[in-house]
Parts: C-alpha cells; structure tokens; sequence
C-alpha cells in the first residue's frame, strides 16, 4: 500500500509541476487576444532577460553569443521608444571575441536620449588594399572601444542636436604571410584613436522598434586630433536616413541611404564600406562610401509579413549590388516588436540574417 501510495503522489507532483509550467508559459509567451506565441508579457515584466545571438556576418565566419537584455520604460504602442540596458558576449568561427556592455534611452519626456556602448574584442577580420582589390588582408585587433551620444530634442520638434565621444585603444597586427599590401607603419602597431563629434537627428517613427512609419535621419561629424588622445588626426563624416510608409494594411514600403567620408591621415581600418545586406562588412571599403536600399512588406496576416529587399553601394570604382526576401513575425504585439530572418544574395556569396526589429540601424 505504501508504494500505491508514493507513486499516485508522485503522479500528483509531477501533474502539479506540468500545470504550473504550462501556467507559467501562458502566463509569460502566449497572447490573451489571439492564443499565439508572444513575449509581450514577459518583456513587460521588467528586468533581464536572456537573448541567444547566432551571428550570420560571412566577414566573421559566424559565430554565437549571449546577451542579457532589459527592455523598459516608455509607452507602448505609438511612437514606442523604450529603454534598453544589457551586456553581450559571443565568439565567432575565425575566433573573433567580443565581450561588451550597452544603453539606449530617454530621459525627461524624451527630451534627452543618450546612447553609449563600451567593450574588450579581439577581432579578426579581412581587409582588401586598393593595390589587390580581390585578394583579403588578415588583422587581429585586440583592445577596448566606447561609443557615446548625448541628444536633445529642440523645443516640441523631431529634431534633436548633440554631441558624441568615441575612444579606442586598440593593437593592430597584421597575421597574414609575406609582404604587408597596405601601407602601414610596421607589421604590429598601436592605434589610439579619440573623436569629439556634433549630431543633427530627425525622428519621427511612429515605433523605434519596428517602425512602420516615419523617418530616422542623423547627420554627424567627428574629429580626431593628438590634442585630446588620438594619435591620428582626420575628420569623419556621416549622415543617414531611413523612412517608412504604410498606405494600407497589407503595404509597407522603406527606403535608406548612407553616405560616409573620413579625410586624408585616417587610419585603413576606419574607412566607411558598403553596408547592405548580402555584402560582408569591410569587403569594399573607399574614403567615400554610399549605400542605398529599399524593402517592401507584404502582410500575410495580423502575426505573419514577408518582404524583398534590395539595393546598391558605390565605393570607389566598386558599384555592387546586392538584394533577397524574408519573412517577419510579431513577436511582441504589444511593443509592435517583430523577428524574423532575411536571405540576401550578393555579388559573391547567399547569406542569412536574423533580424530582431528593423533591419536597419546606423553604422
């Protein structure tokens, strides 16, 4: 009688701990509107999270990570524009390393928006001289890097105006064989690199997310000089500008272009490239560089949307195009979030990308 005991008291253990996981499970990633897969709930709750990061950048050989990620504050819904705080951590298949921390966020009404990332890598990544356009050049750089920007919106307009810092400390080493193709110092150098920069924004997307309408443009301009830290002194100027127009349910329409220059004295490293997708980072690089895509959206239904892409960069003598189609699903219907993944072929390879948001994001 005991064991007939135990054993129905295990059954009822086990059928508690399964009612209470599909409970939970309810509770945190399924809608109450639709029944189907969300984490609206469980984002809204606060706090971290964690994020599986599979890299699919052919110029690292891909790789994995973890991130952990909080998402919060704001409104949901319209014009969305939360704050996100998190760290990372990941390896790539050419043993690239990247451990780093980030935040994005608005403070005061959204009247000031600072934005600043910081991290130690180790990055292996081929580069390809003007002298041998074709042939790939390996370096290693091995330190510490920061990002940050500070904006502040004028008076009740889209418009915001800052300042920016970026800093690295970084040791370039060269790590292929024979002669160096590229004009450098010496095989192993240190390059230190300090810039005080000023940001023009306009924003006036309807969610920072998964925008569906509006338009995010910026215009910045950075100098680097020995006076506070770098020890290579040139100008770099960027400016972008991404919008979004949804005239029906089903439509949604985007376009974007890129445009970036550095002045004579900027470091190889440095020098903008062709940013789209289905072109590896760094593979055509120039001291002035523009990259322009489109994107169309076909809503399949209220989770479901497919989508083509495609568009052109300009380097130099390089024009390369590059184009594909994906699928998106409305992961967080309350923060208007999506995820999906992109298959983009480009004048040399077919990659994949998975994509959490908006494609599109500044360089």
């Amino acid at each position: 009688m005991r064991l007939k005991h135990l054993a129905v008291a295990a059954t009822l253990a086990v059928a508690g701990q399964s009612a209470d996981a599909q409970s939970f499970f309810s509770e945190n990633f399924r809608d109450a509107e639709d029944g189907q897969f969300d984490v609206s709930n469980w984002l809204a709750r606060g706090g971290f999270f964690p994020v599986p990061i599979i890299i699919t950048e052919p110029a690292l050989e891909n790789g994995l990570g973890l991130a952990g990620v909080w998402i919060y504050g704001g409104e949901r819904g319209e014009n969305y524009s939360p704050n996100t705080t998190g760290f990372a951590a990941l390896r790539t298949g050419n043993n690239s390393t990247v451990y780093g921390g980030f935040h994005e966020g608005n403070y005061f009404g959204d009247r000031l928006r600072v934005s600043s990332v910081v991290a130690s890598t180790s990055l292996n990544i081929d580069f390809f001289s003007s002298i041998a356009p074709d042939v790939p050049v390996g370096f290693n750089f091995d330190g510490v890097f920061t990002a940050n920007t500070a904006r502040w919106r004028i008076g009740d307009s889209n418009w915001l105006v800052g300042g920016r810092y970026n800093y690295s400390d970084l040791k370039v080493r060269f790590t292929g064989i024979g002669d160096i193709p590229i004009d450098l110092p010496q095989a192993s150098f240190n390059a230190r690199l300090s810039g005080l920069g000023a940001v023009l924004d306009y924003d006036s997307l309807d969610n920072s997310l998964t925008p569906s309408d509006g338009i995010s443009a910026r215009f910045e301009a950075t100098t680097f000089r020995e006076a506070i830290g770098s020890n290579f002194e040139y100008d770099e100027f960027k400016a972008s500008a991404y919008g979004w127009n949804t005239p029906s349910e089903r439509w949604t329409y985007g376009a974007k272009i890129e445009a970036a220059s550095v002045s004579d004295g900027a470091p190889f490293f440095v020098e903008p490239f062709i940013n789209l997708r289905g072109i590896p980072a760094a593979r055509y690089q120039n001291s002035e560089v523009v990259s322009v895509e489109g994107e169309v959206f076909r809503r399949i239904n209220d989770r479901w949307r497919g989508t083509v892409f495609g568009g052109v960069g300009w380097a130099g003598d390089n024009t390369e195009v590059a184009g594909g189609v994906g699928f998106r699903y409305r992961v967080a219907r309350q923060f208007g979030l999506d995820a999906g993944i992109d298959v983009a072929v480009g004048p040399e390879d077919t990659v994949f990308y998975i994509q959490f948001g908006r494609a599109w994001r500044r360089f």
